[in-house]
């Protein structure tokens, strides 16, 4: 544990939160009301405060909650323990800070890091912290050390990332979608790398003519360069 690492998808989860509008101390969230997604989240899963190294980090994140509100990135803090309701009543919730029962450990789980001892007796609980991209992409994690400044880890990467780009048009490009952060940096480097070295060749284009597959360099129709690339890649 943890089975995730940098470029995975985050799992999907319908968590039960409190959020500064409800009027209960806790609600199950709706797709309506909350929704993970569009923006980067850092996700604290620390299993119980009551873990004195666990409430120092919790402190220092609160302390910094100016900065995740500055970068507009929104903290959860993730808990399986259900003493940890009355952590909303020491640090209320607001817009960029929100508070997960994760009560059943099944968050917990999904992200590698909570796992049941035989016939349920028992828990091992690997408190990490992640941070997602706007696109539910692992950017990061970083499990809790001791004799390690955690909050400051965390903070020390998110002001390292590049801002988001905002949303713009894009024009005359072929018809692709564009998902940023699925590859790691590294990986995109050494494809053009090989590209560079191997070269490409230009597409035909292929069409039916006396039902018979006809190719032609039309460059006018399309115009492309392939390249192979070892299976070791």
């Amino acid at each position: 544990m943890p089975v995730l690492t940098v470029g995975d998808p985050a799992p999907w989860f319908s968590p039960t939160t409190t959020s500064p509008t409800t009027t209960s101390s806790s609600t199950q969230a709706s797709a309506q009301d909350f929704r993970m997604g569009g923006y980067r989240a850092v996700l604290f899963f620390f299993g119980s405060s009551r873990d004195p190294q666990v409430r120092s980090a919790l402190q220092n994140f609160w302390a910094a909650k100016s900065q995740f509100e500055l970068l507009d990135i929104h903290f959860f803090g993730i808990t399986i323990d259900p003493n940890d309701r009355a952590l909303e009543q020491e640090v209320p919730p607001s817009a960029h800070f929100h508070w997960l029962w994760d009560f059943t450990g099944e968050i917990s789980m999904r992200y590698g890091l909570c796992e049941l001892g035989e016939r349920g007796k028992g828990i091992t609980y690997d408190p990490t912290t992640f941070v997602l991209s706007e696109n539910l992409r692992v950017l990061g994690l970083f499990p809790l050390e001791t004799q390690v400044a955690h909050a400051e880890q965390v903070l020390n990467f998110l002001q390292a990332l590049p801002r988001p780009t905002p949303p713009c048009r894009i024009t005359q490009q072929a018809p692709v979608l564009l998902i940023p952060d699925v590859f790691q940096p590294e990986f995109c480097q050494l494809l053009v790398k090989n590209y560079e070295t191997n070269g490409g060749w230009l597409t035909d284009t292929k069409y039916r003519m006396r039902d018979k597959s006809q190719y032609s360099e039309d460059y006018h129709i399309t115009r492309r360069r392939y390249g192979k690339y070892p299976s070791a890649l």
